[in-house]
């Protein structure tokens, strides 16, 4: 009885962190998203501001806007979620 008892604990112990782990990757890939979504609008604005301006070089340039560094997210991005 008492290893059975100890067995069920282990068991209901094990299935709440599956749970958990399922719930806090659901989180993460939707944190993810909300990210990438705000990194491309952020870009698209100063991608904006550079045509209003007409000289790029008259805005100081942000390394995390590059396109270089953006395609670098997206492979991280993929590569952590499983994606291609």
């Amino acid at each position: 009885m008492r290893i059975r008892a100890v067995v069920e604990a282990f068991q209901r112990m094990n299935d709440e962190l599956a749970k958990e782990r399922r719930a806090m990757t659901r989180i993460w890939n939707s944190r993810e998203k909300q990210i990438a979504t705000v990194i491309e609008n952020v870009a698209g604005i100063h991608g904006s501001i550079e045509g209003l301006v007409g000289n790029q070089k008259a805005l100081p340039e942000i390394e995390t806007l590059s396109l270089e560094a953006i395609t670098d997210e997206d492979e991280l991005m993929a590569d952590s979620t499983g994606g291609d």
